[in-house]
């Protein structure tokens, strides 16, 4: 069994020349217990039952530019306390091994979801893996199962999927085919495709959520879309020797969702609508990361080194890709582009530190911890702003500029084992 309590508050804050535009805070507790039973049936058969329960409460509060879309009351800012959900669920698998080389894990749970005022929501998911040793260094794994999840939002806050439960869960399917090689000892390489199709998604801009508690009910655009995602992971893994561990991974993702969307021609100007499969918001095709750690006598050190290529600049989060124009009257003009004509945004990469120190009880051990995210201050691409500049008398020019901000989060932690 085993118990979690948990708090995340997260507030942004606009501004601009010192003054303040705006202003969002949203904190968020949780109480969650897990319990697990494992009992073995005969030599070759064991099974497994767990269950969870979690219970959330959250609150939010936005003001100025933050402030939700929707009917004016006169109040400049707008609050929501006592925001809830429950989610709960227990499941089943059996660990099948017929002989030393193969082994069958089956499972199915079922799973409940429900918001304050909002119905309750089951899934139930049936799932299977399979395991088979070539050779003693070279085994083979498959698997499948059907997994079900709230609506997502594109700016992961603190109950975010609480905020948009109402309209319902997501459901994916997921296929998957690979291998683990030890070609000698301390060494794992593993690589693994998968093809995942998309049966229901549900993606919502922030602002949408907001504006869409604002309206007290009224239907925001209809965001169901179905897709599709397959790709490639493979990873290098040194496990925790006398001193030191890493691994490298590297993976390949597509993702796609149908749309329907407007054509655009060369002047901005619709030229009908289309439907078709079009790259996710946030597709990354290419990613790469590398940890490294080293334990001394008295303190762990470790970094991990990270790199994507850029998602595309789709408008849904940011604005979307411009092409240099001319108005009707030979005047200078940002033109957009098709959604499907986009450009990718600019690659990043940063560096993340982590000091870690192990201090050993009678009855317990305490790790103590400080992480620094993006220890390197390298700003992300998130967008782009297409402007205009040009000095009094002279003609106006266009101007793109990268928007990114330089997120360094430095976390101080400890946690205790009994």
């Amino acid at each position: 069994m085993g118990l979690t309590l948990g708090y995340d508050r997260l507030g942004l804050a606009y501004g601009r020349g010192g003054t303040s535009l705006g202003h969002y805070e949203l904190s968020q507790g949780s109480v969650a217990l897990r319990a697990g039973y494992t009992r073995e049936l005969m030599a070759a058969l064991k099974l497994e039952l767990f269950s969870h329960a979690e219970r959330r409460e959250a609150s939010m509060r936005a003001t100025g530019r933050f402030r939700p879309v929707g009917p004016f009351d006169g109040k400049d800012a707008y609050s929501r306390p006592g925001i809830l959900g429950t989610f709960a669920g227990v499941g089943t698998q059996l660990t099948y091994t017929p002989s030393e080389r193969w082994v069958l894990v089956p499972g199915l749970r079922l799973d409940s979801y429900h918001g304050f005022g909002d119905r309750t929501r089951l899934a139930l998911e049936p799932r299977v893996a399979v395991r088979h040793a070539l050779t003693e260094s070279l085994t083979l794994k498959a698997g499948a199962g059907l997994y079900h999840q709230p609506a997502t939002v594109l700016l992961p806050v603190p109950a975010g999927e609480m905020l948009a439960l109402e309209r319902g869960l997501q459901r994916a399917a997921q296929f998957s085919l690979g291998a683990e090689w030890r070609p000698v000892n301390g060494w794992e390489v593993t690589a693994e495709g998968y093809f995942n199709p998309l049966l229901r998604t549900l993606e919502f801009n922030f602002e949408d959520v907001l504006s869409n508690l604002r309206r007290r009910g009224l239907e925001a655009e209809d965001v169901e879309r179905h897709g599709h995602s397959y790709g490639l992971e493979l990873m290098v893994r040194r496990p925790l020797g006398r001193r030191w561990f890493g691994w490298l991974t590297y993976g390949f993702n597509q993702s796609k969702r149908f749309e329907r969307y407007a054509k655009v021609g060369p002047n901005g100007e619709e030229l009908g609508m289309a439907e078709g499969y079009l790259p996710y918001t946030f597709e990354q095709a290419h990613s790469l990361n590398a940890a490294l750690s080293y334990r001394f006598d008295f303190v762990t050190l470790g970094t991990v080194a990270h790199f994507n290529t850029g998602r595309p600049e789709t408008g849904q989060f940011g604005y979307r890709t411009m092409r240099e124009g001319v108005d009707a009257d030979g005047e200078p003009e940002w033109k957009p582009v098709g959604r499907g004509a986009v450009d990718r945004l600019p690659a990043f990469f940063r560096l993340d530190f982590r000091a870690s120190r192990t201090i050993v009880f009678d009855q317990f051990l305490l790790d103590v911890y400080l992480d620094v995210f993006n220890v390197t201050a390298r700003s992300e691409v998130l967008s782009h702003d297409y402007g205009y500049e040009g000095e009094d008398g002279q003609p106006v020019r266009l101007k793109r500029k990268p928007f990114g901000i330089p997120v360094i989060l430095p976390t101080l932690g400890a946690k205790g084992t009994f």
